[in-house]
């Protein structure tokens, strides 16, 4: 297994950035001088930058030091949802993987047995994805249906779905977990979840740096990527609504106070078992110090929170709309003790 990070080329940077369509309407003399600082048009938009007034924020060019520099020796377990599965079952509460798909077979994993998966009858819904990758790339959502599955709206006879579920390369399969009736409020179409960013500085007690709700949108459904247009939310150290944004394509965002398609008001919206989210991730990386910055995402159900995965070298986008690093003068001191900065 490899990283894939690589120290970005200057002028490949500036090539690919500058060709983006949105330079232009953006302005190609507020671009330049960022772009050639190592800022992504998308964060020049999103953040709403000019030259000058920079400084507030990590630049793209740079988050390769991040990749390498973070997790150190341990960043395989969250780059791999299989290795991921195995290692934090113990540990935290997760949607288990159920199976995998590799080499044109499909195989349970412990303590799943032959199931109605296996056997061709997918009683449940459930969700099929890459066990490497991310950003919601290459999901399938698969639901019963009298003749066999619903994947992704088609309908597939028993016999041909395990096929599909074979043909797949690394691929895995697990429980579309229900969110709870708060989250179901603001919008049914996707889980609406939470990326909590946690870190931790050489000889300190972790700490929960921000969390962020991600509520899908009718756009987005039925996921909930902020790259792909979603809300997000800003939440308190008692999981509270802070502020609220929806993400307008590419690379625009508006406040609003309602969710787009539901109504439902997003400035009182408080997430039910925050406090059991912060403590179980904190207590995580108290217990496992060399995990020293992941991008936690979290479902919260009827029962409590569940993790879905932790991101290594995590997207800041969703936190950067709403805030600035200013505000984290502990997180640029870690930045700095990482030589990142």
């Amino acid at each position: 297994m490899k990283l894939k990070a690589d120290r970005p080329y200057h002028l490949r940077f500036l090539r690919k950035n500058l060709l983006n369509p949105e330079a232009r309407r953006l302005g190609l003399s507020r671009v330049l001088p960022l772009v050639a600082r190592g800022f992504s048009v998308e964060q020049i938009g999103l953040y709403g930058l000019t030259p000058g007034r920079e400084h507030g924020y990590f630049p793209e060019r740079a988050r390769w030091r991040l990749t390498l520099g973070t997790n150190e020796e341990l960043w395989p377990v969250l780059h791999d949802k299989l290795f991921f599965d195995r290692f934090l079952e113990p540990h935290l509460p997760l949607v288990r993987l159920e199976a995998v798909a590799l080499g044109g077979a499909l195989t349970p994993l412990p303590p799943f047995e032959a199931t109605d998966v296996l056997e061709g009858r997918p009683m449940r819904q459930l969700v099929v994805k890459p066990l490497r990758g991310g950003s919601g790339v290459g999901l399938s959502f698969v639901a019963p249906h009298e003749e066999g599955a619903l994947v992704d709206g088609q309908v597939k006879r028993p016999e041909q779905f395990l096929a599909w579920l074979r043909s797949l390369p690394y691929h895995g399969v697990y429980p579309r977990v229900a969110q709870h009736a708060a989250l179901d409020a603001l919008f049914a179409g996707s889980a609406n979840t939470v990326r909590a960013y946690v870190y931790r500085r050489r000889g300190q007690e972790p700490r929960l740096l921000a969390s962020v709700l991600r509520a899908g949108v009718a756009a987005t459904a039925p996921v909930d990527n902020f790259s792909q247009g979603s809300v997000s939310v800003l939440l308190d150290e008692a999981g509270s609504a802070v502020n609220a944004v929806r993400r307008i394509m590419p690379n625009g965002t508006e406040p609003i106070s309602h969710h787009p398609d539901s109504g439902a008001p997003l400035s009182s919206f408080i997430l039910p078992y925050y406090a059991q989210v912060r403590e179980s991730l904190l207590g995580f990386h108290a217990r496992f110090p060399g995990f020293d910055l992941v991008g936690w995402d979290v479902l919260v159900t009827p029962e409590g929170p569940v993790v879905i995965e932790g991101n290594h070298n995590p997207g800041f986008n969703l936190l950067f709309v709403h805030r600035t690093l200013n505000d984290y003068p502990d997180f640029v001191a870690f930045y700095r003790e990482k030589g990142f900065l």
